[in-house]
C-alpha cells in the first residue's frame, strides 16, 4: 500500500486522466480500426471482382471477335463457290454461270435470243438452282459479320478496321469478289502476324521483321 504522504509532503495516489485511455474510448477506437478494415477487404475485394469481370469481359469480346471474323470467311467462302458457278447483276447488265459441261457463258448470250437462247436459259437455271441455298448461306452470314463490324465501327470508337470491314461488308453484298480477295488477304497477314508473333517470342532473328517477306 502506497502512503499518502511521505515525509512532509503529500502523495497523489490516483492514476492522472489522459484523454482516449478511458474504456469508451479505447472500444470506440477499436471499432473504428475494424471498420477501416472491414473496409479496405470491400475495396480489395471489389478490386478483385473487376479485374476478374474485366478478364472475362476482355474473353468474351475476344471469343465473339473470333466467331464473327470465322462467319465472315465462312460467308465469304460460300459467296465465293457459289458465286464462281453462277453470277448475274441485271443493274450492269452483267453476269455468267457454268455450264454442266464446265464452260462458263455470259448473260449476253440470252439477250441476242435465236432458236438456242431457250437451252442456254434452261442451262443458267440449273446452274441458278444449284447454288442457290449456296449463296444464301454466304449472303446471310455476310449480313452478320457486317452488323458486327458496323457495332464495332459505330460504337467502339470508330477504328481503322472495324471501319474498313464494314466498307468491305457492304461492298461484298453487291461484288462478292470484294469480300472474297479481302478475307484471303486478311488470313494472309494474320497469319504472318502469328508466325511473326512465334518468332519474337522464341527469340528467333536480330531481326523479326524481316521474315514478314515471304
Amino acid at each position: 500500500m502506497i502512503p499518502d504522504v511521505i515525509g512532509d509532503k503529500p502523495v497523489n495516489t490516483q492514476v492522472p486522466y489522459r484523454p482516449g485511455h478511458d474504456p469508451a474510448s479505447i472500444r470506440r477506437s477499436l471499432e473504428l480500426q475494424q471498420m477501416s478494415f472491414n473496409l479496405q477487404m470491400m475495396m480489395d475485394d471489389f478490386d478483385r471482382r473487376m479485374k476478374s469481370f474485366s478478364k472475362q469481359a476482355t474473353s468474351f469480346n475476344t471469343s465473339l471477335s473470333f466467331i464473327f471474323n470465322s462467319i465472315g470467311y465462312i460467308g465469304a467462302a460460300s459467296s465465293s463457290v457459289a458465286g464462281l458457278k453462277y453470277t448475274q447483276r441485271p443493274f450492269l447488265n452483267s453476269g455468267y454461270w457454268k455450264g454442266v459441261n464446265g464452260k462458263y457463258y455470259s448473260f449476253s448470250i440470252l439477250e441476242k435470243g435465236g432458236n438456242g437462247a431457250w437451252m442456254y436459259r434452261n442451262s443458267a437455271d440449273i446452274a441458278k438452282n444449284s447454288v442457290k441455298w449456296l449463296g444464301r448461306t454466304g449472303t446471310t452470314l455476310g449480313w452478320l459479320s457486317t452488323g458486327y463490324s458496323a457495332y464495332n465501327f459505330f460504337f467502339k470508337g470508330y477504328k481503322l478496321i472495324d471501319g474498313t470491314e464494314f466498307g468491305v461488308g457492304l461492298a461484298s453484298t453487291v461484288f462478292w469478289e470484294v469480300g472474297a480477295t479481302y478475307s484471303f488477304g486478311k488470313i494472309i497477314y494474320v497469319t504472318k502476324m502469328s508466325a511473326l508473333e512465334t518468332l519474337v517470342n522464341n527469340g528467333h532473328g536480330d531481326n523479326p521483321w524481316m521474315w514478314m517477306v515471304w
